[in-house]
């Protein structure tokens, strides 16, 4: 073995008649780590990708399609507001009015009558206009069970039209006991504190959209001979 102190070149050593030079290698400054090759992707990577890729557009499509579909349903309801607005406000609304006393029926021994006008206060006429009504001597105030029955006492089964903002008289609301009051009755109905006559019906019609409605109504009465009051009940009156 042969070493040479003489010059800076790495130590060589001889093995088996090969020359080996024991020292370092300085790697090119044209190789950085930015220049040196990529390893080739595996296809596992691709479709991690590709999947990732393919969830985002996904995501996004289904986002789009359900905001599509809120805004349909939205807009389906605004038009169907919009359509049940306009019906209200073009549609028929028959209301009942009461019709002063020209003669005191209440006195023994009549059958207690009074007599209602019927009002389309809509900008629409009211169709197939109907009613029934009914009467009787009940307690007062009413029981909370009272069902204000509809029997046979007064009917308008032949129908009718009524055009808008007019009051029909002849539609002819005449409601007439079937029995005069007896004398204890007509005595309680002085303060109207214990009983009082009742008059109740209902109005029946269709409006210009074909779509049918009703107007309750009643009315008691109590007084003297000489003096008649009336009072709107406490319920019963109402409308759709």
């Amino acid at each position: 073995m042969t070493q040479n102190h003489g010059n800076s070149q790495p130590p060589q050593v001889s093995v088996s008649g090969s020359i080996l030079i024991q020292g370092h290698l300085t790697a090119p400054s044209s190789l950085t780590v930015e220049s040196a090759p990529i390893a080739p992707s595996s296809p596992w990577s691709k479709f991690r990708r590709w999947w990732k890729d393919e969830k985002v557009i996904a995501y996004a499509t289904l986002l789009l399609a359900l905001g599509t579909i809120a805004l349909a349903v939205l807009s389906r309801i605004q038009i169907t507001d919009f359509r049940e607005q306009e019906r209200r406000q073009l549609r028929a609304y028959i209301g009942v009015i009461l019709t002063p006393l020209k003669v005191n029926s209440f006195v023994l021994p009549n059958h207690p009558s009074v007599a209602f006008n019927v009002r389309n206060a809509g900008v629409t006429p009211a169709y197939d206009v109907t009613y029934q009504g009914e009467s009787g001597v009940e307690a007062f105030p009413l029981p909370t069970k009272f069902g204000f029955p509809l029997e046979s006492l007064s009917t308008k089964p032949t129908p009718i039209t009524l055009v808008p903002r007019t009051t029909l008289s002849e539609l002819g609301i005449d409601l007439t006991a079937n029995r005069p009051l007896t004398s204890d009755e007509f005595k309680q109905l002085e303060t109207g504190q214990i009983i009082r006559a009742y008059f109740w019906g209902t109005v029946w019609y269709r409006d210009a959209f074909n779509e049918p409605h009703y107007t309750n109504f009643c009315v008691d009465y109590y007084g003297t001979a000489t003096d008649i009051h009336h009072d709107v009940c406490d319920r019963h009156n109402d409308a759709d």
